[in-house]
């Protein structure tokens, strides 16, 4: 009876060594992208970091290209089907957020479609990352990644 029992004991650890793991696919960086809807943005987490990425579709570019000279330079290439920037501030655990309504110290004549608003300083940026001219010092958003927009768009 013990050598029935010591052989199940010996089959069940060496049953537990043998047997692999198949470890669990994670989502592509692409497939993660796809999943934002068109003119939408979204934060998502790509390799470890919170990402705010932004599905740039032509009534959005066309928005972003009518504010290019209320922004600074910088951030994503304008004629970009997605935008991924750095969620992060300077301030650990504060992530960017993401404003429909424009910030109130943002001057009322100038144009909001919605953006990322650094709530460590008031710092308004549009989809691309580009920072709305509050002062000289201000840089652009990190940029993770971006990627081209469609042959077909315009």
């Amino acid at each position: 009876m013990f050598t029935m029992l010591g052989l199940a004991f010996v089959y069940v650890l060496l049953l537990g060594v043998t047997e692999t793991q198949v470890p669990t696919p994670r989502p592509s960086v692409s497939s993660q992208l796809y999943s934002v809807a068109p003119g939408q943005s979204q934060l998502i987490r790509i390799d470890g970091e919170l990402a705010w990425v932004s599905h740039i579709d032509p009534e959005r570019l066309s928005e972003l290209q009518s504010i290019s000279g209320l922004v600074e330079k910088g951030g994503c290439a304008e004629r970009v089907g997605y935008c991924v920037l750095s969620a992060n501030t300077k301030m650990d655990g504060v992530l960017l957020a993401w404003s429909e309504n424009p910030p109130l110290d943002l001057a009322s004549h100038q144009e909001w479609f919605g953006g990322l608003v650094d709530p460590t300083n008031g710092q308004a940026y549009d989809q691309l990352g580009r920072p709305y001219s509050k002062e000289t010092s201000t840089k652009a958003l990190k940029v993770i990644s971006q990627m081209p927009l469609e042959k077909n768009s315009k």
